[in-house]
């Protein structure tokens, strides 16, 4: 029988983790599900929360122009809360989305989990470029 945590295992940011921090990062989150269409962040909102996209795919825009696609294992959301700051880009699911979601303090606890934060860190400036060469 699959875990919660299987699906932790396959995404990058927790591929390393030791068992007890798997477990850990997986008692932080809770699984959600978006219809095509929804929207999982808003440009200009603030950011309450982080989501890992497990299954589906997302339109990444920022203006309304599409600069990225999103699938599993991407993770979308965390630039808000890692810079305490409003949403930088819309995040719109494209097919049924089935994702992780951690709250801002679910999402710290995580961050403390050996070489999350580095990861997430890694993460966030890669979106960064992305959306700094679209608006260029």
């Amino acid at each position: 029988m699959k875990k919660p945590s299987d699906d932790l295992r396959a995404l990058p940011v927790f591929a390393n983790l030791p068992k007890k921090s798997l477990a850990q990062a997986d008692s932080l989150m809770t699984s959600v599900t978006f219809g095509a269409g929804d929207v999982l962040c808003a440009e200009g909102n603030f950011g309450l929360e982080v989501f890992i996209i497990v299954s589906g795919k997302a339109k990444v825009t920022q203006a309304g122009e599409v600069i990225a696609e999103v699938g599993p294992g991407h993770v979308v959301g965390e630039i808000a809360l890692l810079d305490n700051s409003l949403r930088s880009a819309s995040v719109t699911a494209t097919e049924p989305v089935n994702a992780l979601v951690m709250t801002a303090r679910e999402f710290l606890s995580v961050r403390e989990l050996p070489g999350v934060d580095d990861a997430i860190r890694q993460i966030a400036e890669n979106h960064r470029a992305n959306s700094s060469q679209s608006s260029s």
